[in-house]
């Protein structure tokens, strides 16, 4: 189905088709076969006899209940948790029934599942610019004033300013296209490889968000600044104000790690796995007491999963994890000693935050905001540099008082740099 999208989607008169077909393909999904998130089981960190507080804020998060991953999920839960002791926050989803809006009070936070298509109109637009408007009539019906939060997609803060003097800020978040392509000049992104008329949709509403100076930004890592600047040709930082993620601290014994190695991310190209997996082929059987435990689950890099099959089923102390829930993700993060994020790029790096909270000693590519997150607490190596990768990886492995000072180390700067407190200290003075 991709591969017939991206075909139709070069073509001139059948780009908004294809963006029809694929709208239609994904609500059959989304009906037939995807199950959501519960909203209690989401907050149930949430305390449900809290004082209520007279300040408010709306937040924005389209897929926020969906199945699946997203790091915009992680953030705007963990901005949530941050803030549920200062405001009351709405936070606007869509759910599973494209009819009816659901709420769901937990404690201070209250959700509100929008249905995509409202009516008739709304049906025979894709889905980025029907969220857009079914996101705008609540906004209007309910006469939302103050502070409204949005993820950067170009679609969910689009004109939103426009309605009751809303005073918008927006999610910094680069992706595909501007990490691999961050020279290149609007008038440009035609040529880009994967272009579609979705895509072209998305980057006019960013521009022109980027152009508007009633948009106030936050970020949550510098690299994502330059990133967006040399794409767009704009100056955003006067606007911009880098709020990092914050991280609630677990408990963790430092004493009860294993020789395990950790990867957890998507077997796609901007993952690195392959540098990694190159790697390991180089160390392993120099520290036989090792094991490589990749967690992932399918993506767009067929070859590199291929290539993981293929060492995982020989004698090279690699163990693969398909698809493991967040428990799960949590459970091997506690008993590993080091996590390798191999990353092409990476706007900000939850894995490396939570590697650090979970007392492992992270090794992470130089490139977007990881080195910002890691610090002096970890290791970083030249991106995609296999030898680079192999010595300091043999090196952190070979030395288990290294291992030690900086899984604390680790575990201090989350304490002092990205705790709930911290954050919400920066948000509150912003």
């Amino acid at each position: 189905m991709k591969r017939v999208f991206h075909f139709f989607s070069r073509q001139p008169i059948a780009g908004l088709f294809a963006e029809y077909v694929m709208t239609i393909a994904w609500l059959i999904k989304l009906r037939m076969f995807s199950e959501f998130k519960n909203p209690e089981d989401s907050f149930s960190w949430c305390k449900k006899n809290q004082a209520v507080p007279t300040k408010k804020i709306s937040i924005s998060c389209r897929n926020f209940l969906m199945p699946g991953f997203s790091g915009v999920n992680v953030w705007v839960e963990n901005l949530c948790r941050a803030l549920v002791d200062t405001y009351v926050i709405t936070l606007y989803c869509q759910g599973p029934n494209l009819k009816r809006i659901k709420r769901t009070d937990v404690g201070n936070l209250k959700i509100v599942q929008l249905p995509v298509f409202t009516s008739t109109k709304l049906k025979r637009l894709p889905i980025y610019s029907a969220w857009n408007e079914a996101l705008k009539r609540i906004i209007t019906k309910e006469k939302i004033t103050g502070i409204f939060i949005a993820p950067f997609s170009g679609v969910e803060t689009f004109s939103l300013n426009d309605i009751n003097n809303l005073k918008v800020y927006t999610l910094l978040v680069t992706d595909e296209r501007s990490h691999r392509n961050a020279s290149l000049k609007r008038n440009e992104l035609k040529e880009i490889e994967r272009f579609d008329s979705r895509t072209k949709c998305i980057v006019i509403r960013e521009a022109k968000i980027l152009g508007n100076s009633r948009f106030y930004f936050f970020a949550d890592s510098k690299a994502i600044l330059q990133d967006l600047q040399d794409l767009f040709s704009v100056s955003i930082e006067s606007q911009t104000t880098v709020l990092p993620i914050n991280q609630k601290e677990d408990i963790c014994n430092l004493e009860e790690k294993t020789h395990t190695i950790l990867f957890i991310g998507r077997c796609e190209g901007r993952k690195g796995l392959k540098t990694l997996l190159q790697a390991w082929e180089l160390i392993w059987f120099y520290i036989p007491d090792w094991e490589l435990v990749v967690a992932t689950s399918h993506g767009d890099d067929v070859e590199t999963m291929h290539y993981l099959e293929r060492i995982s089923a020989s004698n090279m102390n690699c163990k693969m994890l398909i698809n493991i829930s967040d428990d799960e993700k949590h459970v091997q993060l506690a008993k590993s000693s080091i996590v390798v994020i191999p990353s092409l790029y990476e706007s900000f790096g939850i894995v490396a935050l939570e590697s650090m909270q979970h007392g492992c000693a992270t090794l992470a590519s130089n490139v977007g905001g990881l080195p910002e997150v890691v610090g002096d607490s970890g290791f970083l190596f030249e991106v995609g540099s296999v030898t680079d990768l192999s010595n300091k990886l043999f090196g952190l492995a070979s030395n288990p008082k290294s291992l030690i000072y900086y899984g604390e180390k680790s575990r201090a700067r989350v304490k002092s740099n990205f705790s709930d407190e911290n954050i919400r200290e920066i948000f509150a003075k912003f």
